[in-house]
């Protein structure tokens, strides 16, 4: 696959289509209101995608009726879909995701959606195979739209506009090859469903599961040609490595930093993006720029104070570092629960002596969790599902603002029971205290976000109880 910009994306979806005859010629295609709010994408995405193929004569356009042109030549269409093509190994590679970060998150959305949500799903089901909106998809994204994470839902689309082109050519090759698949498909849709009606979330997890065989974590696929979860975070890394060196304490507070130029030498990064950086820091209250001095690091006292909440940017960047946070608490339990065996013993005492580490200098709040999600994906040889946790952690940064606010976090009993789980390699016990570490991150941060003024998180809530085992 050659490019990932968003128009491509869905350019690459409508030509699939087109090609194995979805859409009858002269048949009027979807508006870009419908075929954006069917990606959860702005309109300027869909009428760019429309764009680009009627320059590349796929589609006509009379006078904002667009149809499929009849003189569109199979053998070039043939060759340009071969772009959109994900390789064999980032296929399977991606499949991880769906078998090792999804179940959850189909399970949790489904317990969130109301009686008419499930009402409104029967009715995506009983859609033609062939209609415009595809139901399968349309399906699965409006169960994930029930945990009301818009970067959940980015993800989810993410990934289905990516591999669409190649999961539809391998089903069949032919509108009849969907439409076979979309027949076996619906009914485990529907018993989906009834079972959620019935109320047996025990039964309604035996379903999710079955329907994503466990992927060995140990066995990725390399590829070439890696899958990137939206937009590279350069200046979030580079923040990244700057407040490790000042938790480390080689930066101490109330002394400078180096300047940006020095810091970009060192940690190889362009220099405007490391400018951006220390730009971030100073936002989340982490240090300040004195004119004619540089960069002072500065207490969380005085970071505190410095914090403008009703700023714009330092609002997106808290809602951001919730929905990560969110994410993190629906998913980490499975992740260690599988990912747990791949750590041999002397591993697992590594990760032991850290913690005890963090929490003799009283700085294990937040870091003990992170801790642990980066040792098990760097122990994972799944590219995909690496790219994904990594881009979580990374956001966590932002949430620097409110973890100087009181009350502070106390983790203490989930880091005992995280050093328990990794002396006794009880993997369920270490799994339940990584989902306990996230929850109740989530529930205090989401509760200093509202004090502070930042509205737009009300339906933003963890689909389970933190005492729920």
């Amino acid at each position: 696959m050659k490019t990932r910009n968003l128009d491509m994306m869905i350019y690459g979806y409508l030509l699939t289509r087109i090609h194995y005859g979805f859409y009858r010629e002269e048949e009027p295609l979807p508006s870009v209101q419908r075929l954006g709010k069917l990606f959860n994408v702005s309109a300027m995405a869909a009428r760019g995608a429309y764009r680009l193929l009627e320059r590349d004569g796929y589609i006509l356009n009379v006078r904002g009726r667009r149809t499929v042109a009849g003189n569109h030549i199979a053998g070039q269409e043939k060759a340009d879909l071969d772009d959109f093509f994900v390789s064999e190994e980032l296929m399977q590679d991606i499949c991880s995701i769906f078998d090792l970060f999804f179940p959850e998150v189909f399970l949790y959305g489904l317990d969130a959606c109301s009686e008419k949500e499930i009402q409104k799903l029967y009715g995506i089901l009983d859609r033609p195979a062939l209609s415009w909106d595809e139901p399968t998809l349309d399906f699965l994204a409006h169960v994930i739209k029930g945990l009301k994470n818009p970067l959940l839902i980015d993800l989810y689309y993410d990934v289905a506009l990516l591999t669409y082109p190649a999961f539809l050519a391998h089903l069949g090759k032919s509108k009849e090859g969907w439409e076979e698949e979309h027949e076996k498909l619906a009914p485990l849709l529907y018993r989906l469903l009834q079972v959620r009606e019935e109320g047996d979330r025990r039964i309604l997890w035996n379903q999710i599961a079955g329907r994503c065989p466990v992927s060995n974590p140990e066995k990725g696929a390399a590829t070439e040609d890696p899958y990137e979860w939206g937009r590279r975070q350069t200046c979030l890394v580079a923040a990244g490595k700057i407040l490790f060196q000042i938790d480390s304490g080689e930066y101490p507070v109330d002394t400078f930093l180096p300047s940006a130029r020095i810091l970009a030498e060192q940690t190889s990064t362009p220099i405007i993006t490391m400018r951006r950086a220390i730009a971030l820091l100073n936002d989340l209250g982490i240090a300040e720029s004195v004119n004619g001095k540089g960069t002072k690091v500065i207490s969380p006292e005085k970071g505190r104070r410095k914090v403008k909440w009703r700023s714009p940017a330092v609002k997106k960047n808290v809602r951001l570092y919730l929905y990560a946070v969110h994410i993190l608490a629906i998913t980490s339990q499975s992740l260690a629960v599988r990912v747990f065996p791949l750590m041999d013993v002397e591993m697992r005492k590594r990760i032991k002596h850290d913690i005890e580490s963090l929490i003799e200098r009283e700085e294990h709040a937040g870091t003990i969790s992170y801790l642990c999600i980066k040792m098990m994906i760097d122990e994972m040889d799944l590219p995909s599902l690496r790219e994904i946790y990594n881009k979580l952690l990374q956001y966590l940064i932002l949430g620097q603002p409110l973890s100087r606010l009181q009350p502070y976090l106390n983790l203490d009993g989930q880091a005992k029971e995280l050093m328990a789980g990794l002396e006794g390699g009880d993997a369920m016990l270490f799994g339940e205290a990584m989902k306990s570490s996230f929850s109740v991150m989530f529930s205090s941060s989401k509760a200093k976000a509202a004090a502070m003024g930042i509205e737009g998180l009300e339906e933003l809530i963890l689909p389970f109880s933190i005492e729920e085992e």
